[in-house]
């Protein structure tokens, strides 16, 4: 069933169809306040400031880089800088022992008898990376080598 949008001036004829009426006027006061509520996660790993020109910036708790923060823009940037920097000031983030990782994978493979070319899907990359963003991906060829390695050991 389609619903059809009248003024409300005009009415419709087809008894089956519902016709919803739209006022011309709107009492200001009805309207909510164009102010939103400040809900970005950026918010408990920085801190707002004023710089010496006057311009609104955030600072990073962590490392003390800073961003512009007008109000109303975009968080992005500070968002994908917090993805790498926030937590390993408190330790959430280890430290990753890269050639661990590699071996772990390669045991993984392995047991699971997974294609080399596991490495490479986007869904594992992102999952990895999701875990600690220190990760770097391999390819399918170091993959393989890696799990020569294994096997010789």
């Amino acid at each position: 069933m389609s619903l059809m949008f009248k003024s409300a001036g005009n009415m419709s004829t087809e008894a089956d169809e519902p016709v919803i009426q739209i006022e011309e006027e709107v009492d200001e006061n009805l309207v909510p306040s164009s102010k939103r509520i400040k809900t970005s996660t950026t918010l408990e790993f920085s801190e707002k400031f004023v710089d010496d020109k006057g311009l609104p910036k955030a600072k990073c708790k962590n490392c003390n880089k800073t961003y512009m923060a007008r109000d109303g823009g975009g968080t992005s940037n500070f968002i994908k800088h917090a993805v790498k920097c926030v937590g390993r000031g408190n330790g959430s983030y280890p430290p990753l022992d890269q050639e661990k990782y590699r071996e772990k994978i390669s045991k993984v493979i392995v047991k699971h008898n997974y294609p080399f070319t596991f490495v490479e899907h986007e869904g594992i990359i992102d999952l990895l990376y999701f875990l600690h963003p220190d990760v770097k991906s391999i390819t399918r060829n170091t993959a393989k080598s890696d799990v020569l390695k294994v096997f010789r050991k």
